[in-house]
Protein backbone atom coordinates (compact mmCIF):
# COMPACT_ATOMS: atom_id res chain seq x y z
CA UNK A 1 0.00 0.00 0.00
CA UNK A 2 1.41 3.60 -0.78
CA UNK A 3 1.52 6.55 1.46
CA UNK A 4 -0.52 9.20 0.07
CA UNK A 5 0.94 12.81 0.98
CA UNK A 6 -2.01 13.09 3.21
CA UNK A 7 -0.62 10.22 5.74
CA UNK A 8 2.75 11.05 6.23
CA UNK A 9 1.77 14.59 7.05
CA UNK A 10 -0.76 13.06 9.67
CA UNK A 11 1.79 10.77 11.04
CA UNK A 12 4.23 14.23 11.61
CA UNK A 13 1.52 15.49 13.26
CA UNK A 14 1.49 12.45 15.90
CA UNK A 15 4.90 12.48 16.57
CA UNK A 16 5.31 15.84 17.44
CA UNK A 17 2.32 15.55 19.62
CA UNK A 18 3.80 13.02 21.22
CA UNK A 19 7.41 14.92 21.47
CA UNK A 20 5.64 17.29 23.79
CA UNK A 21 4.57 14.99 26.24
CA UNK A 22 7.82 13.62 27.15
CA UNK A 23 8.59 16.15 29.53
CA UNK A 24 5.62 16.10 31.18
CA UNK A 25 5.86 12.35 31.97
CA UNK A 26 9.28 12.76 32.90
CA UNK A 27 8.39 15.28 35.62
CA UNK A 28 5.36 12.83 36.49
CA UNK A 29 8.18 9.94 37.17
CA UNK A 30 10.37 12.53 38.95
CA UNK A 31 6.94 13.03 41.47
CA UNK A 32 6.63 10.28 42.08
CA UNK A 33 10.48 8.93 42.85
CA UNK A 34 10.02 11.67 45.12
CA UNK A 35 6.90 10.14 47.00
CA UNK A 36 9.10 6.62 47.20
CA UNK A 37 12.24 8.69 48.40
CA UNK A 38 9.76 10.33 51.32
CA UNK A 39 8.09 6.88 52.32
CA UNK A 40 11.26 5.05 52.58
CA UNK A 41 12.91 7.53 54.83
CA UNK A 42 9.22 7.50 57.15
CA UNK A 43 9.77 3.77 57.62
CA UNK A 44 13.53 4.26 58.30
CA UNK A 45 12.29 7.02 61.11
CA UNK A 46 9.78 5.02 62.41
CA UNK A 47 11.70 1.59 63.01
CA UNK A 48 14.64 3.86 64.79
CA UNK A 49 12.30 5.47 67.30
CA UNK A 50 10.43 1.86 68.28
CA UNK A 51 11.28 0.21 71.18
CA UNK A 52 14.05 -2.68 70.76
CA UNK A 53 13.02 -6.17 71.59
CA UNK A 54 16.23 -7.55 73.02
CA UNK A 55 16.80 -11.06 71.45
CA UNK A 56 15.11 -13.70 73.71
CA UNK A 57 18.45 -15.17 76.29
CA UNK A 58 18.08 -18.63 77.21
CA UNK A 59 16.99 -19.34 81.07
CA UNK A 60 20.15 -19.31 84.00
CA UNK A 61 17.97 -21.75 85.66
CA UNK A 62 18.78 -25.19 84.56
CA UNK A 63 15.44 -27.62 84.83
CA UNK A 64 15.27 -29.33 88.08
CA UNK A 65 16.93 -32.98 88.53
CA UNK A 66 14.81 -35.91 88.07
CA UNK A 67 13.76 -36.75 91.87
CA UNK A 68 16.28 -40.28 92.60
CA UNK A 69 14.93 -42.89 93.57
CA UNK A 70 16.67 -44.61 96.65
CA UNK A 71 16.74 -48.28 96.88
CA UNK A 72 17.24 -50.80 100.12
CA UNK A 73 18.76 -53.81 100.34
CA UNK A 74 18.50 -55.68 104.07
CA UNK A 75 21.53 -56.28 105.26
CA UNK A 76 21.93 -60.50 106.73
CA UNK A 77 22.46 -60.78 110.32
CA UNK A 78 25.68 -62.70 109.77
CA UNK A 79 28.31 -60.83 111.70
CA UNK A 80 29.93 -59.41 108.15
CA UNK A 81 31.65 -56.07 109.02
CA UNK A 82 30.34 -52.98 107.64
CA UNK A 83 32.61 -49.79 106.98
CA UNK A 84 30.18 -46.78 107.94
CA UNK A 85 31.70 -43.30 109.15
CA UNK A 86 35.19 -44.62 109.41
CA UNK A 87 33.80 -47.27 112.08
CA UNK A 88 32.85 -51.02 112.24
CA UNK A 89 29.31 -52.29 112.40
CA UNK A 90 27.31 -55.44 111.68
CA UNK A 91 23.75 -55.77 111.21
CA UNK A 92 22.42 -57.35 115.07
CA UNK A 93 18.62 -58.25 113.90
CA UNK A 94 17.04 -58.19 110.53
CA UNK A 95 15.15 -54.99 109.20
CA UNK A 96 18.83 -53.06 109.09
CA UNK A 97 18.50 -51.77 105.28
CA UNK A 98 21.30 -50.02 103.42
CA UNK A 99 20.23 -47.39 101.06
CA UNK A 100 21.37 -47.05 97.28
CA UNK A 101 22.25 -43.51 98.45
CA UNK A 102 24.58 -44.43 101.34
CA UNK A 103 21.92 -43.97 103.69
CA UNK A 104 20.25 -47.06 106.42
CA UNK A 105 17.16 -47.70 107.42
CA UNK A 106 15.87 -49.21 110.60
CA UNK A 107 12.24 -50.45 111.76
CA UNK A 108 10.85 -52.27 114.20
CA UNK A 109 7.11 -52.90 116.03
CA UNK A 110 5.60 -55.09 118.75
CA UNK A 111 7.34 -58.52 118.39
CA UNK A 112 10.41 -57.48 116.00
CA UNK A 113 13.45 -58.14 118.15
CA UNK A 114 16.74 -59.65 118.37
CA UNK A 115 16.48 -63.34 119.31
CA UNK A 116 18.76 -62.59 122.43
CA UNK A 117 16.16 -60.28 123.71
CA UNK A 118 12.81 -60.72 126.19
CA UNK A 119 9.38 -60.36 124.28
CA UNK A 120 9.03 -57.08 125.88
CA UNK A 121 11.75 -55.71 123.93
CA UNK A 122 11.83 -54.47 120.25
CA UNK A 123 15.08 -53.98 118.52
CA UNK A 124 16.31 -52.92 114.90
CA UNK A 125 19.98 -52.19 115.13
CA UNK A 126 24.10 -51.82 113.77
CA UNK A 127 26.17 -53.18 116.82
CA UNK A 128 29.45 -50.97 116.64
CA UNK A 129 32.43 -53.42 116.18
CA UNK A 130 34.90 -50.44 116.39
CA UNK A 131 36.29 -50.16 120.81
CA UNK A 132 36.50 -47.00 122.65
CA UNK A 133 39.13 -46.68 125.85
CA UNK A 134 38.99 -45.53 128.67
CA UNK A 135 39.26 -41.37 128.47
CA UNK A 136 38.87 -41.98 124.16
CA UNK A 137 36.45 -39.80 122.64
CA UNK A 138 33.76 -41.38 120.71
CA UNK A 139 32.45 -38.98 117.93
CA UNK A 140 29.34 -39.53 115.44
CA UNK A 141 27.18 -36.77 113.64
CA UNK A 142 24.80 -36.93 110.82
CA UNK A 143 21.19 -36.89 109.75
CA UNK A 144 18.79 -38.74 111.14
CA UNK A 145 14.80 -38.71 109.84
CA UNK A 146 11.93 -40.32 111.57
CA UNK A 147 9.26 -41.84 109.81
CA UNK A 148 5.78 -39.53 110.43
CA UNK A 149 3.61 -43.05 110.52
CA UNK A 150 5.97 -44.04 113.66
CA UNK A 151 3.82 -44.65 116.92
CA UNK A 152 5.89 -44.71 120.25
CA UNK A 153 2.89 -45.05 122.38
CA UNK A 154 3.84 -47.21 125.21
CA UNK A 155 7.23 -47.47 125.13
CA UNK A 156 9.28 -46.34 128.18
CA UNK A 157 12.24 -45.75 125.77
CA UNK A 158 13.11 -45.79 122.31
CA UNK A 159 17.01 -45.43 121.62
CA UNK A 160 18.49 -44.31 118.37
CA UNK A 161 21.89 -44.52 119.50
CA UNK A 162 23.57 -45.75 122.18
CA UNK A 163 26.87 -46.10 123.89
CA UNK A 164 27.34 -49.66 125.33
CA UNK A 165 29.84 -50.52 128.15
CA UNK A 166 31.57 -53.84 127.40
CA UNK A 167 29.69 -56.29 129.72
CA UNK A 168 32.90 -56.89 132.71
CA UNK A 169 31.93 -60.16 134.37
CA UNK A 170 31.26 -60.71 138.44
CA UNK A 171 33.13 -63.31 140.47
CA UNK A 172 31.01 -66.19 139.24
CA UNK A 173 31.84 -65.50 135.13
CA UNK A 174 28.51 -63.63 134.47
CA UNK A 175 28.34 -60.55 133.05
CA UNK A 176 26.95 -57.61 134.11
CA UNK A 177 24.60 -56.82 131.92
CA UNK A 178 23.61 -53.60 132.57
CA UNK A 179 22.19 -50.30 130.71
CA UNK A 180 23.82 -48.44 128.51
CA UNK A 181 25.97 -45.82 129.40
CA UNK A 182 24.87 -43.21 126.88
CA UNK A 183 21.72 -43.15 124.97
CA UNK A 184 19.79 -40.50 122.48
CA UNK A 185 15.76 -41.76 123.57
CA UNK A 186 12.69 -40.71 121.28
CA UNK A 187 10.01 -40.40 124.03
CA UNK A 188 6.18 -39.95 123.75
CA UNK A 189 5.16 -36.67 125.38
CA UNK A 190 2.16 -38.24 127.70
CA UNK A 191 -0.01 -34.98 127.24
CA UNK A 192 0.56 -34.78 123.38
CA UNK A 193 1.52 -38.15 122.27
CA UNK A 194 4.49 -36.34 120.08
CA UNK A 195 7.59 -37.12 120.41
CA UNK A 196 10.25 -35.09 121.76
CA UNK A 197 14.07 -36.38 121.98
CA UNK A 198 16.12 -37.12 125.39
CA UNK A 199 19.99 -37.20 125.81
CA UNK A 200 20.47 -39.12 129.11
CA UNK A 201 23.61 -40.61 130.91
CA UNK A 202 25.66 -42.31 133.64
CA UNK A 203 27.07 -39.41 135.29
CA UNK A 204 28.20 -40.01 138.52
CA UNK A 205 29.43 -43.01 141.09
CA UNK A 206 26.35 -43.15 143.33
CA UNK A 207 25.14 -45.56 145.96
CA UNK A 208 24.25 -48.76 143.81
CA UNK A 209 26.75 -51.49 144.23
CA UNK A 210 27.28 -51.91 140.19
CA UNK A 211 26.70 -49.25 138.32
CA UNK A 212 26.03 -45.36 138.69
CA UNK A 213 22.72 -43.39 138.10
CA UNK A 214 21.45 -42.41 135.13
CA UNK A 215 20.65 -39.16 134.63
CA UNK A 216 18.48 -36.93 132.01
CA UNK A 217 21.01 -34.55 130.42
CA UNK A 218 18.81 -32.42 128.13
CA UNK A 219 15.85 -32.70 125.97
CA UNK A 220 14.23 -31.80 122.87
CA UNK A 221 10.88 -30.83 123.48
CA UNK A 222 8.94 -31.83 120.05
CA UNK A 223 10.81 -33.33 117.26
CA UNK A 224 9.03 -32.87 113.90
CA UNK A 225 8.84 -35.96 111.91
CA UNK A 226 9.35 -36.46 108.39
CA UNK A 227 12.16 -34.03 108.12
CA UNK A 228 15.55 -34.21 108.36
CA UNK A 229 17.44 -33.43 111.79
CA UNK A 230 21.64 -32.98 112.04
CA UNK A 231 22.74 -34.62 115.07
CA UNK A 232 26.63 -34.42 116.39
CA UNK A 233 28.04 -36.44 119.49
CA UNK A 234 31.19 -36.49 121.27
CA UNK A 235 31.42 -38.80 124.01
CA UNK A 236 34.19 -39.78 126.48
CA UNK A 237 33.81 -42.07 128.46
CA UNK A 238 35.21 -41.83 132.15
CA UNK A 239 34.38 -45.05 133.72
CA UNK A 240 32.63 -43.32 136.72
CA UNK A 241 35.68 -40.08 136.64
CA UNK A 242 35.48 -36.94 134.75
CA UNK A 243 34.75 -37.30 130.96
CA UNK A 244 32.80 -35.42 128.20
CA UNK A 245 28.50 -35.46 127.37
CA UNK A 246 28.22 -33.56 123.96
CA UNK A 247 24.91 -33.59 122.03
CA UNK A 248 23.99 -30.70 118.86
CA UNK A 249 20.94 -31.45 117.20
CA UNK A 250 20.10 -29.12 114.45
CA UNK A 251 23.15 -27.02 115.13
CA UNK A 252 21.68 -26.41 119.27
CA UNK A 253 23.59 -28.08 122.27
CA UNK A 254 21.01 -29.90 124.05
CA UNK A 255 23.98 -30.88 126.53
CA UNK A 256 27.83 -30.53 126.43
CA UNK A 257 29.26 -30.56 129.72
CA UNK A 258 32.58 -32.55 130.66
CA UNK A 259 32.69 -31.41 134.21
CA UNK A 260 30.66 -34.56 135.51
CA UNK A 261 31.94 -38.33 135.82
CA UNK A 262 30.83 -40.54 132.87
CA UNK A 263 30.37 -43.98 132.75
CA UNK A 264 30.27 -46.79 134.76
CA UNK A 265 32.61 -46.99 137.83
CA UNK A 266 32.43 -50.42 138.42
CA UNK A 267 34.29 -51.67 135.17
CA UNK A 268 38.05 -50.81 136.66
CA UNK A 269 37.29 -52.56 139.66
CA UNK A 270 35.85 -56.08 138.11
CA UNK A 271 38.42 -55.76 135.58
CA UNK A 272 41.02 -55.82 138.32
CA UNK A 273 39.56 -58.01 140.56
CA UNK A 274 38.33 -60.85 138.64
CA UNK A 275 40.97 -60.90 135.56
CA UNK A 276 40.34 -63.67 132.82
CA UNK A 277 43.25 -65.88 132.12
CA UNK A 278 45.64 -64.17 134.48
CA UNK A 279 44.62 -60.68 132.41
CA UNK A 280 42.42 -57.67 133.32
CA UNK A 281 39.14 -57.42 131.40
CA UNK A 282 38.22 -55.56 128.70
CA UNK A 283 36.82 -52.23 129.61
CA UNK A 284 36.34 -50.81 126.34
CA UNK A 285 32.88 -48.82 125.14
CA UNK A 286 31.42 -49.36 121.45
CA UNK A 287 28.31 -47.58 119.78
CA UNK A 288 24.95 -48.90 118.73
CA UNK A 289 22.56 -47.21 116.66
CA UNK A 290 19.45 -47.97 115.44
CA UNK A 291 16.36 -49.23 116.86
CA UNK A 292 15.58 -50.52 120.56
CA UNK A 293 12.57 -49.98 122.53
CA UNK A 294 10.28 -51.79 124.78
CA UNK A 295 9.67 -51.76 128.63
CA UNK A 296 11.56 -52.34 131.66
CA UNK A 297 9.36 -55.04 133.03
CA UNK A 298 6.56 -57.97 131.92
CA UNK A 299 6.50 -60.07 129.63
CA UNK A 300 5.01 -58.37 126.62
CA UNK A 301 5.99 -55.50 124.68
CA UNK A 302 4.09 -52.23 124.13
CA UNK A 303 1.40 -53.44 121.39
CA UNK A 304 1.08 -49.98 119.26
CA UNK A 305 5.19 -48.98 119.00
CA UNK A 306 5.78 -49.13 115.58
CA UNK A 307 8.92 -47.17 114.40
CA UNK A 308 11.24 -46.37 111.54
CA UNK A 309 13.43 -44.01 110.87
CA UNK A 310 16.54 -43.60 107.99
CA UNK A 311 20.71 -42.47 109.17
CA UNK A 312 23.11 -40.86 106.30
CA UNK A 313 25.78 -38.25 106.18
CA UNK A 314 27.57 -40.22 109.04
CA UNK A 315 30.91 -39.44 109.87
CA UNK A 316 33.07 -40.04 112.82
CA UNK A 317 35.25 -36.93 112.82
Amino acid sequence: MTATLEDVLLAITSAFALAGQVPDLQSQLAAKQAEVEAANAQITALKAAAPTTPAPQPDPTPPPAPPVTVTFKELPVDGKVVNIAGLSWAAQTPRVLAGSDGSYRFSAKAGERANFDPPRKIRSEFVGLTRFGKGEEIRLKGTFNIDPASVFTGAEWCSIVQIHQWDTRRADGVPVNASPMFAMDLLPDPKTGKPFLQVRGETGRGTQPTFSPMRILGKLPDVTLGVDHTFDLRVVDGHGSNGRISVWIDGVALVDRSDIPTGYEYVDLLSNAFPIKGKPQETASYLKMGIYAGKGSGDAPPPLVSVAFTLRDLSSK
